[in-house]
């Protein structure tokens, strides 16, 4: 007589459709992590480019500072008072608020480019001065980009004054 039996081998269909299911949440839950590493990499990086153009910019400003002292109020390019430097990418111009001297566009494109020699001018950027000092930054690689970095992010001031927060900067889009 012949009594083998019969020994099933392998994975029946059920078996394969639920690891088949496992895998598909676990991927799908790999790549919502993997999104939110994407983006807090790309805000850290904008934050940084920020941060680079606070510093280059205080740089500028103390040279200009050394340079305005000696001329009247209304020659000078910065002066004392608020000063706006918007970069959108491909030129420079000042706020409104800045000045009114005649060479103020070449200004306007010197000091960017001072900024543009450390970072380079793939991005848009305002700077917002305050009597030669650099109150904040805020950047964006691109426009309409939902990526802005800004630096300080969190601005203090030991003596009370209000400080120009980069919220204060984002309600004036980087847009042209």
């Amino acid at each position: 007589m012949n009594n083998k039996r019969h020994v099933k081998k392998g994975f029946t269909l059920v078996e394969l459709v639920i690891v088949i299911a496992i895998i598909g949440v676990l991927s799908g839950m790999l790549a919502v992590a993997w999104n939110r590493v994407l983006n807090k990499q790309k805000l850290t990086d904008a934050n940084s480019r920020a941060k680079i153009i606070f510093n280059a910019a205080q740089t500028e400003c103390i040279k200009y500072s050394a340079n305005e002292r000696n001329q009247k109020e209304d020659e000078r390019y910065i002066g004392n008072g608020d000063f706006y430097l918007y970069w959108n990418g491909g030129s420079a111009s000042s706020g409104e608020e800045a000045n009114n001297t005649p060479h103020a566009d070449n200004n306007d494109a010197r000091f960017a480019a001072a900024i543009n020699r450390i970072l380079d001018e793939r991005g848009s950027y305002k700077v917002y001065i305050r009597d030669y000092i650099v109150q904040s930054v805020v950047y964006q690689e691109v426009d309409n980009s939902r990526f802005m970095g800004a630096y300080p992010t969190t601005p203090t001031q030991p003596t009370g004054e209000r400080v120009a927060t980069c919220g204060d900067l984002v309600k004036y889009a980087l847009a042209p």
